[in-house]
């Protein structure tokens, strides 16, 4: 019999923070927050998210890379445009 407890007993009850088991080793888990996203983190066998945590993380850092990706694409556009403003009217002497 294993001393363990079975990650199945536990689905439904609420634990506090910091006192729920590791669902392989038993220890209890550190809390590790993401954002808004509170994570049970064991240091052996790492990191456990309850249903739909992992839905949340991927959206956030999905809308972060499309606001970066968004705003190298402007500074790129104001970079090419004050360039062609300065070059334009030379560009023919460079043909």
């Amino acid at each position: 019999m294993s001393d363990r407890p079975d990650p199945s007993d536990e689905s439904d009850v609420v634990v506090e923070p910091g006192k729920r088991p590791c669902p392989i080793c038993g220890n209890h888990m550190i809390v590790e927050r993401n954002g808004k996203v509170r994570m049970d983190v064991c240091e052996d066998h790492g990191v456990w998210l309850d249903t739909g945590e992992l839905e949340s993380i991927v959206r956030r850092v999905r809308s972060k890379g499309r606001a970066s990706a968004d705003n190298k694409v402007s500074r790129a556009r104001h970079q090419g445009k004050v360039s062609g403003m300065l070059w334009g009217p030379l560009s023919f002497l460079f043909d």
